[in-house]
């Protein structure tokens, strides 16, 4: 709030100046927090007795004047920029609506220097639902607003792209996000996993804070409904699997998760609007936006239009319930995008831009992690870590990917593929920033159990995580193998994946995004794939 003078009053230059750039010279007098008087723009004292005071006014009030202009053309050239941009609409805003600005409305005019708007209490989670968890989330929800949730999707990478996709749709709709947890995919994690909630692998009350500017709202299903409650709630959700093949052909995407939550889910298939007319695996945020939305779910489900749309009853009491209108849910959120399918690969991706690259790691498992590298690399004593270079090596079910004739050996990417890689790195990093980064500072990460290729990583001087000899699993759960890798290959200064991979592709986009730094995929298929560049 600018500083209180009175009219008439004697006036500090300095801060006179500051308070008349606040605010343009039109907007409505400023009111004290703690006065009902009305604060007026200050006046020079100008009374002079003499010709030398007169004098020595006048060049004071020609200062004054000087002064105000140099603020107001300050503020026009720093229009120019982003960042001024920002700081100008701010300032109007605070004089003209009192800082109302939000949503994505203000972070398309402010960019990514939007304020976050949401005070602490609205970034408090139990201020989404009616308190504590219940054993129905219809309880729980708040009468007047509006919620989103969706389910997992064919692995945690992947289900980390759903979520975050999931966010950003939240955002466009205006709708309090509901984030299930991590269930624990056979692939990843093996049998008897538990279901992991996402604040147990990211920093939620951080994303809060940080997506605050876009108007995101965040619960977890854990502060909705009771975890294993007896009550199993009917529910129907719109099936944007369905809703990709034409003419009602496609089939809504089964899950875990419903039967976890105590949720007896019946379908809806979304409308087919393909993001790309031959592949149409994908559909638009938009497309799904529209449908959360009053008029717009009214009329596709009216009578005459629903014989059009696929539907599915439940699998235990096979009711037919319409896509519900306070809970708005989906059946998966991994295929969806703004312009392109497999959007995520794209610099350009505005569900990684403005919600994945905000989703930053749960702390306790960030200091894990550095313990786990610090033991990797002999450099316990060392803080901060030293630059280093990372490596997912993905190798196990990907030998499936290989054609029928070709053998896993001559598919799968071999070590001297991931050298060659490495070196480009070493080299970028060295020519870009004068870091150098030695064979020992290079970290591998892989789904590989064969001991012969680790004796072969171990020759090239690079290090590994010994889960077993750590005793991983016994000490923190079956999830932690996992997102040890994941957490470790996002603090490299350097980072190689593997092609096709998304858990490689992510990390590349931390790696870039977070360290600015040198990222590079090694190819795989065929005997020599990744040699053609």
């Amino acid at each position: 709030m600018p500083s209180l003078v009175k009219e008439g009053s004697d006036v500090d230059i300095d801060s006179a100046a500051h308070d008349y750039a606040s605010c343009p010279e039109d907007s409505p007098p400023a009111i004290s927090d703690d006065k009902t008087e009305v604060i007026r723009w200050p006046r020079l004292a100008t009374k002079a007795t003499t010709p030398i005071s007169r004098l020595r006014s006048r060049v004071v009030y020609l200062f004054w004047l000087c002064v105000v202009a140099l603020c107001f053309g300050s503020l026009s050239i720093g229009m120019i920029q982003q960042e001024a941009v920002g700081t100008v609409l701010q300032r109007v805003g605070s004089c003209i609506h009192g800082n109302e600005f939000e949503g994505l409305e203000a972070q398309a005019i402010l960019g990514e220097h939007a304020p976050a708007q949401s005070g602490d209490t609205d970034l408090d989670p139990m201020s989404y639902v009616h308190g504590a968890s219940t054993e129905s989330f219809r309880e729980n929800l708040i009468p007047g607003e509006r919620y989103i949730t969706s389910w997992s999707y064919a692995g945690w990478t992947n289900d980390f792209i759903a979520y975050s996709n999931l966010l950003y749709l939240s955002t466009i709709s205006s709708r309090i996000a509901i984030l299930p947890p991590f269930p624990p995919s056979l692939s990843h994690i093996g049998k008897g996993g538990k279901f992991t909630p996402f604040s147990e692998v990211f920093d939620l009350p951080r994303l809060r804070k940080d997506l605050a500017g876009l108007g995101a709202r965040i619960v977890e299903w854990k502060d909705v409904k009771s975890e294993g409650s007896p009550v199993v709630d009917e529910l129907g959700c719109w099936s944007v699997s369905a809703g990709t093949e034409p003419n009602g052909k496609g089939s809504y995407m089964k899950n875990a998760l419903t039967d976890h939550l105590s949720l007896d889910v019946s379908y809806v298939a979304t409308p087919h609007v393909p993001l790309d007319p031959v592949d149409t695996s994908h559909t638009s945020f938009w497309s799904l936006a529209s449908l959360t939305f009053p008029e717009t779910r009214r009329a596709l489900l009216s009578l005459a239009r629903q014989p059009a749309l696929a539907s599915f009853p439940s699998k235990l009491r096979g009711h037919l319930s319409p896509p519900n209108e306070q809970l708005a849910c989906f059946d998966v959120m991994y295929f969806v995008g703004a312009t392109k399918t497999y959007e995520w690969q794209q610099e350009f991706s505005p569900a990684w831009r403005f919600i994945g690259s905000k989703i930053k790691w749960n702390p306790t498992l960030q200091d894990i992690t550095v313990g786990y590298l610090k033991r990797a690399l002999g450099a316990v004593d060392v803080d901060p870590l030293p630059p280093l270079i990372t490596i997912h090596a993905r190798r196990g079910d990907f030998a499936q990917l290989c054609r029928a004739d070709t053998a896993p050996e001559d598919c799968l990417a071999p070590i001297s593929a991931y050298a060659r890689r490495v070196k480009q790195v070493q080299d970028e990093l060295f020519d870009r920033k004068g870091i150098l980064i030695p064979a020992e500072r290079v970290v591998v990460t892989s789904d590989e159990q064969d001991e012969e290729w680790w004796g072969e990583i171990e020759k090239n001087r690079w290090k590994r995580f010994d889960h077993k000899s750590e005793q991983t699993v016994n000490r923190y759960g079956k999830w932690y193998p996992a997102l040890i890798d994941a957490v470790a290959q996002s603090m490299g200064t350097g980072f190689v994946g593997t092609a096709r991979s998304t858990m490689s592709l992510v990390a590349q986009r931390r790696v870039e995004d977070w360290n600015d730094g040198v990222t590079r995929e090694v190819k795989f298929g065929s005997k020599g794939a990744d040699e053609k560049d």
